[in-house]
């Protein structure tokens, strides 16, 4: 008897989740096949540097970017197999994104079900409501879809629950612990920002475990997933110097970034509004505001709510301190407080649950007194399914309030589509160059061209133009030289069909037309007419 009641509550949580998770991934996977050339820039981006490696093209030499070279070179097996076997290339990797976010669930599935018989009541019951509220969280993220922070978020959720567990003194399985320290620890090296919510999490944990004088059950050095993270972080830099000409990346690239960087800054009132004109995630502030005042008001009540609330107030400082207003760089903050959110109105069914049944004299299983590791499974199994039930009815209202559908940050593109169709033939080299990071990609993805430029996009451009009105002019100034002759000399070797010069960046497209090298490499083409803020040449 006794067994047959521990496998009926350790079957809750696949159970329970299964309706869910097959209901909002299907239309995930609806969305994804409904729109099959969609992609996010910034995926497209890196694929398409994965794809010049391909080519023959290595970061560096071949093309520069601020992101690491490893991440290009990551990619490189998936490019290579959509290309040996045909397959389009944006459909596939999100199709491959959605089967990460399947892959996460049932992971994660398989960490809180292990030992969930040592669960108390209150955290068993908010299972449930968190494991939906990271579901609907993909779901509006269907434009950030494999987006670097959205893996991040992805791989950082199994790595949160594998923490909690440790400090409730409860088992992880050591190959699931192994396997997400991996890879929450290579990309965290991707964007190395992201390890500011880690760590947060991590002193959370053990100030947590000292203070309860968990020393025993919370061995923070012999953690599987501890030592898989450290291990990639420096395994990663270690592999990153066998890339060819990776010391330009650190004497050249990483120089430029930590000096220039604030040129993207945007003012504070257009920070904390959440206004960028690329859109924002944040839904209606209020609403955000009053979640996470409630989260504070309830922490007692689940310990998930306190690390919840770490994660949603680290992932709000590495937004601030970015001072860039970019949608994507909320992300982190997004998926805190939106599990935050989860968590507080399930708390707010329970309670009206609670409520409802003393009214009824029905008897009070919503108590923390009746639900506790000594009530009957199937009374608790039920409740759950209740409790479940109640707050997906009472989430509905508050879904759309909390995220925008994150679509609305792919408003500006696209740009060129019509005069790269036009104009140009798959594999064909065209010469984009702009400051509009989405200006370039996806279209080029999309298409199946190559970007001629070394310059994916002009990263560089912002950050030397405000360096040089500071002490080290000369230095900047011998820089953007440098980027000139670069441009030109791309021209000249690649000899691209089509060429973008981007004029919505008015000092850039003076100074380009204002070089003589400029003028004599674009002898041999022929000017087409203008598009979308961009000046247009053809390969005569």
């Amino acid at each position: 008897m006794e067994a047959n009641q521990n496998n009926d509550r350790r079957f809750y949580p696949l159970k329970l989740l299964v309706i869910p998770g097959v209901v909002l991934l299907s239309q995930l996977l609806f969305s994804i096949l409904s729109q099959p050339d969609t992609i996010n820039h910034d995926c497209a981006f890196i694929l398409h540097g994965a794809q010049l490696i391909l080519d023959g093209r290595h970061p560096m030499s071949g093309f520069l970017d601020m992101a690491p070279p490893i991440t290009f070179y990551a990619l490189v097996p998936f490019c290579f197999l959509c290309q040996s076997f045909a397959l389009p290339l944006a459909l596939t990797w999100n199709l491959l994104c959605l089967g990460f976010i399947c892959a996460t669930y049932i992971l994660a599935i398989l960490i809180v079900e292990k030992d969930a018989d040592k669960h108390t009541a209150r955290d068993w019951l908010m299972v449930g409501p968190l494991f939906c509220g990271f579901l609907l969280w993909n779901l509006v993220m269907s434009y950030h879809l494999g987006q670097r922070e959205h893996l991040f978020v992805l791989t950082f959720f199994l790595f949160f629950l594998l923490r909690w567990k440790r400090l409730l003194g409860l088992e992880v399985d050591k190959r699931i612990a192994i396997g997400t320290g991996i890879a929450c620890g290579f990309i965290c090296f991707v964007k190395p920002y992201f390890c500011a919510t880690v760590f947060a999490l991590e002193l959370y944990w053990f100030f947590n475990a000292v203070l309860r004088k968990r020393r025993t059950n919370y061995a923070l050095l012999r953690a599987q997933e501890v030592l898989a993270f450290v291990a990639i972080g420096a395994a990663c830099p270690l592999v990153s110097f066998a890339i060819p000409n990776i010391g330009e990346y650190y004497d050249r690239i990483i120089p430029l970034v930590v000096n220039g960087y604030q040129a993207f800054d945007v003012s504070k009132s257009a920070l904390f509004s959440f206004e960028s004109i690329h859109g924002q995630l944040v839904g209606n502030r209020l609403v955000v505001i009053a979640f996470v005042l409630l989260g504070l008001f309830l922490i007692r009540t689940t310990s998930l709510l306190a690390p919840l609330l770490v994660w949603t107030i680290s992932g709000f400082a590495i937004y601030a301190l970015q001072g860039k207003g970019w949608a994507y760089h909320s992300i982190p903050m997004v998926a805190g407080y939106y599990l935050t959110a989860s968590i507080v109105v399930g708390m707010f069914a329970i309670y009206l649950l609670r409520l409802f049944s003393r009214l009824n004299k029905s008897g009070d299983y919503w108590s923390s007194k009746t639900i506790n590791t000594d009530e009957s499974h199937m009374v608790l199994s039920q409740s759950a399914v209740i409790a479940f039930l109640f707050y997906a009815a009472l989430s509905i209202p508050f879904a759309a309030s909390l995220i925008h559908n994150s679509s609305v940050s792919a408003k500006i593109l696209p740009v060129l589509d019509t005069v790269i169709a036009r104009e140009t033939k798959p594999k064909d080299n065209v010469l984009i160059l702009t400051t509009n990071f989405s200006a370039a990609f996806p279209v080029v993805l999309q298409t199946d061209r190559r970007q001629a430029a070394r310059y994916l996009w002009c990263f560089n451009v912002p950050m030397v133009e405000m360096l040089r009105k500071g002490p080290d002019r000369e230095k900047w100034d011998g820089e953007y030289a440098s980027f000139i002759r670069e441009v030109v000399a791309d021209i000249r070797d690649s000899k691209p069909k089509l060429i973008a010069f981007d004029k919505w960046n008015d000092s850039l497209h003076r100074d380009l037309f204002q070089d003589p090298a400029v003028s004599e490499v674009l002898n041999g083409y022929e000017p087409l007419r203008g598009e979308n803020g961009f000046a247009l040449w053809k390969l005569k």
